[in-house]
């Protein structure tokens, strides 16, 4: 190139980089016309060859037969039997034949022989046999009635409830070589063999011969229910009367029909002929049958051997070759324009219905009458194009390395420029409704022509002296500038403005500024896509558009826009752009179309503009190799969505089967989901969106990621539905739907939860009861306590108090009768006094009475009568009778505490005058008893006692804690008998 600017190649180069990066491998097929090829071979990933057979199952899979393999294709990813199940394929041997059954089976056929069917991942191998016919597998046919047959070289079998069974051809069972198996349009069966071409009778079960055609390998039947057979003598002929041997050569006029072998044919759903040859690749007889055009090695194909022929549901055709797998898919609207260039740099448009492409080697123009070159010969001032304007106000003007000039009245006149200006360092021109001229000049930025003058914004800060790379003038006056490092500057009523990334431009270098029918600018970068309203940015292309640079931007008749990514040219309907304007934030849907749709090559940005839009409605693109044509209203109808599959799914690292309802394990920390959409169109491109139910809130758009990452997923049941867009504007309505459940823990279960809730309810309530039983025993233990104290003070120190009154009396008595016998008395209380005292303190301590330490029971209680004798006026007799044995110390404190209450009470209450205390000694009790001659009194008053009168109640209370009892006897004016027993056998308190 003559051109030295350092940064626009750099520029250029960039965006070439992106494009590579992201480019399908598919082109347009140069052999036969409207069909884009995409080929495998070993670099890509696929398992060696040859590819004998090829066939599409019930879900969508494509399958091939590779060698002695088996292989699954989703359009991306390659697939071995032996990844996809443990249940290997026991018939050895090279794969010859596939067959899908309607029932969802694949159906494999062997050689040396043998057939092995596989249905929901079980093979079953059917070995020869009597049954199954030896030989190589020559095909496998389902008829119309879904009866399979099979064919080998020695002979025919069919499939019924479960076995095979041999078939013979004719009445008297005459043995013929078979050649192949076949079934017509109607599903009934053909037969090709050594002596000619049969099929089966509908009224008998033998075959019917229709041609006496030898070897035959192929057949297939045309719209017009003609068969046309592939044989290794004419290559490939029609089948009628006389069995016309006319061969569709490939020899030019004059020349030797060169030798051809048909191996397959097949006719399309256009009704198109398809021809496999060993050796001379790949034929197409298009259905008017003018002409035979023909694929080589040259054209794409992965070899000239071609072995097998499939046509898939979406209408793509597939080739196996001895090297490899080619997919041919018809494209409609798409083109490439034939240069004898390496490519085109800028294009543009004139209102004369000229489109005008230059190149490094002269300006092209193209009309309806056809095309013509234009270089330094026709005037212009060099063969090499540097730019052409985006918009044409006026006269064509283009920009050469040597200078620029304007096209008028056919012919091309030098525009002056001022000294210093040469046409090397200009990356754009354009021409405002003023009549200027504007250029972007490599070292002095952008720069402004009036006539012979050069008037820059030398003065405008941020724009001076900056390079830039596109421009646009807007019929309303308004100049736009795109900037190498970015920014846009627009000049509007002699004011300029600067916007860089701070305004939501996505940065790069400004490639294209294209202002659509509505006043919204597009600014294409290298970076992305940026959209300007109303003099505001209102959305940058941050989400849902392709990634990576955009070369320019276009409207189309209907309004809809057409974007120029690196991974190829993108379509928004209207609708989704005036959605998009009002909010940036929409999601978007669009169709992408590339070299899978048949363009020569991605658009590029290779000089200004990079697109343009002729009269007739074509739009015209830049491109890696050359220039590309697209006919919108060709491309406009809508690509029907892609069926979607889950394939596998990998929990803690372990793959396992997406079954329906599938029970995840506890505590699944990983959970990667694979999922495909089964297109073979364009599969690069396919798209994605994913939702996992019951953990995502919306739809995920993943782009073209074809696996779901989940991690810690809580345990309950789950939904993934997985939607595929096939790089069209429609997405699948139904998708997938997978229902999971990830089973809990033992502590994650709800019924564990409540069992755990009862558990703290009832330990809470235990905790509470133990609670109370601590109050209440403290309680009991409180009272207990105290009503012992009580006792123990009013057996104790009251009694002696009140003892001690009487004695005071008897003293008080003596004093002046004898007071020596006083005085004796006096010293006699003290000493009582302090063993009052002292057993007081012992009582209240709980410890042992004092009374019963150094004596016996009788003893103590031999006392307590000697006492009241002694100080009292009433006479006090004591009694033993049985035989003492000294027992609990706890019991015989008691049996003491009562006969001193009964006596004292007696004494005090009763005023009796004799009493009588009487223990009688047994051995299995102790009996206590104590009469009295006193006043007596009513015992039902014992219920009706108050606080006054604790006695009786001491009594009562002793006995039942030595586990014995008081019964209490008396009337008024009779004396009172107190009786309690005491068992010997049981502990007392």
């Amino acid at each position: 190139m003559g051109r030295t600017s350092a940064a626009r190649v750099a520029a250029i180069l960039c965006i070439m980089l992106l494009a590579s990066a992201v480019g399908a491998p598919a082109r347009a097929a140069q052999g036969i016309a409207g069909y884009s090829v995409m080929a495998w071979t070993t670099k890509d990933g696929v398992y060696p060859g040859p590819f004998r057979a090829v066939t599409q199952d019930r879900d969508g899979y494509i399958w091939l037969g590779i060698s002695v393999d088996l292989v699954r294709f989703d359009g991306v990813r390659f697939t071995t039997w032996s990844e996809l199940s443990e249940d290997p394929l026991r018939n050895g041997g090279v794969v010859t034949v596939l067959t899908a059954g309607r029932d969802g089976s694949l159906w494999v056929g062997h050689s040396p022989g043998g057939v092995t069917r596989i249905r929901d991942g079980v093979t079953t191998s059917f070995a020869e046999s009597s049954d199954v016919p030896a030989g190589r597998v020559l095909g496998i046919v389902e008829d119309r009635d879904g009866i399979m047959w099979l064919a080998t070289r020695t002979g025919l079998a069919r499939f019924t409830d479960g076995q095979w069974e041999r078939v013979s051809l004719h009445e008297h069972a005459i043995d013929e070589v078979l050649y192949g198996l076949f079934r017509d349009r109607s599903g009934r069966l053909l037969v090709s063999t050594a002596t000619g071409v049969f099929r089966r009778s509908d009224t008998t079960p033998w075959f019917e011969q229709l041609s006496t055609a030898r070897g035959v390998v192929g057949l297939s039947e045309d719209t017009d229910g003609v068969l046309w057979a592939a044989d290794d003598v004419a290559g490939f002929r029609r089948l009628g009367d006389g069995d016309e041997t006319a061969h569709h050569g490939l020899a030019e006029r004059g020349q030797p029909r060169p030798s051809l072998v048909g191996v397959r044919v097949m006719h399309d759903r256009a009704g198109n002929l398809w021809v496999a040859t060993q050796g001379k690749g790949l034929l197409r007889v298009p259905r008017n049958g003018a002409s035979v055009e023909q694929m080589t090695k040259a054209d794409g194909l992965t070899s000239n051997a071609v072995l097998s022929l499939f046509e898939d549901r979406q209408g793509n055709v597939w080739a196996g070759t001895e090297n490899g797998l080619v997919r041919l898919r018809e494209t409609r609207g798409i083109s490439t324009v034939d240069l004898s260039f390496s490519g085109g740099h800028s294009v543009t448009s004139t209102r004369d219905g000229s489109v005008w492409v230059g190149t490094t080697e002269g300006l092209y123009r193209f009309w309806n009458e056809g095309r013509r070159r234009y270089s330094a010969e026709d005037g212009l001032p060099a063969d090499e194009i540097v730019a052409l304007p985006a918009e044409n106000q006026g006269p064509l003007i283009v920009a050469t390395a040597r200078g620029i000039v304007q096209l008028r009245d056919g012919k091309f006149r030098a525009v002056p420029l001022p000294e210093g200006i040469t046409g090397t360092d200009i990356d754009a021109i354009a021409s405002d409704v003023a009549g200027d001229l504007w250029l972007c000049h490599t070292t002095r930025g952008p720069l402004r022509v009036t006539g012979s003058n050069v008037s820059g914004p030398l003065d405008v800060p941020g724009v001076t002296g900056k390079g830039c790379l596109s421009l646009l003038a807007e019929p309303g006056g308004r100049v736009w500038i795109g900037f190498k490092d970015g920014s846009v500057a627009v000049l509007a009523q002699g004011i300029f403005t600067l916007y860089s990334r701070n305004d939501g431009l996505p940065g790069g270098s400004v490639a294209s500024i294209y202002r659509d029918d509505r006043g919204v600018v597009w600014i294409c970068t290298t970076k992305g896509l940026a959209i300007f309203d109303r003099d505001h940015f209102v959305v940058t292309a941050r989400g849902g558009f392709p990634t990576g640079g955009v070369s320019a931007a276009l409207e189309d008749d209907a309004g809809d826009m057409w974007l120029g990514f690196v991974s190829g040219v993108v379509h928004l309907i209207r609708a989704d752009v005036e959605q998009l304007l009002r909010n940036d934030r929409a999601r978007l849907n669009y169709d992408l179309y590339d070299a899978s749709d048949g363009m020569g090559g991605l658009p590029l940005f290779r000089g200004f503009p990079a697109a343009a839009r002729g009269v007739d409605g074509r739009l015209w693109f830049v491109t890696a190799t050359g220039v590309a044509t697209l006919e919108p209203a060709a491309l406009r109808t809508p690509r029907p969505a892609p069926p979607v599959q889950v394939e596998t799914v990998t929990v803690n690292g372990r793959v396992r089967q997406p079954t329906p309802d599938l029970a995840l394990p506890p505590l699944t920390s990983e959970l990667r989901i694979d999922y495909t959409a089964l297109s073979f169109a364009s599969p690069m491109k396919t798209r994605f969106r994913y939702r996992l139910r019951g953990f995502d809130r919306d739809w995920v758009d993943v782009g073209t990621r074809r696996q779901a990452i989940y991690a810690n997923l809580l345990p309950g049941r789950y939904e993934f539905s997985v939607l595929a867009n096939d790089g069209g504007h429609e997405w699948s309505e139904a998708g997938i739907d997978w229902a999971f459940t990830v089973r809990p823990r033992l502590y994650q279960t709800s019924w564990f939860w409540l069992l755990w809730l009862a558990l703290a309810s009832l330990g809470l309530y235990a905790a509470w009861r133990w609670r109370l039983q601590r109050v209440e025993a403290q309680f009991t233990a409180v009272a207990t306590e105290r009503s012992r104290l009580a006792r123990e003070i009013h057996d104790t120190l009251l009694q002696s108090l009140v003892g001690l009154t009487l004695r005071f009396d008897i003293i008080a008595q003596r004093l002046d009768r004898s007071p020596e016998a006083a005085k004796a008395l006096l010293a006699r209380l003290r000493d009582d006094v302090q063993g009052y005292i002292r057993e007081a303190r012992e009582s209240i301590w709980d410890m042992r009475s004092s009374a019963l330490i150094s004596r016996t029971l009788v003893d103590a209680l031999r006392d307590t009568c000697d006492s009241a004798n002694e100080y009292h006026l009433a006479r006090c007799e004591f009694r033993v009778t049985g035989q003492y044995h000294p027992s609990n110390m706890r019991l015989e404190e008691h049996i003491l505490r009562i006969a001193r209450e009964a006596v004292m009470n007696a004494l005090r209450h009763a005023e009796a005058t004799r009493i009588a205390v009487t223990l009688d000694c047994a051995d299995s009790a102790m009996r206590l008893g104590i009469a009295d001659d006193g006043r007596g009194f009513d015992p039902d008053g014992l219920r009706r006692l108050n606080g006054d009168h604790w006695g009786l109640v001491d009594m009562l209370e002793r006995a039942r804690l030595s586990g014995g009892c008081v019964t209490v006897q008396s009337r008024p004016g009779e004396g009172t008998r107190v009786e309690a027993v005491f068992p010997l056998t049981r502990a007392s308190a």
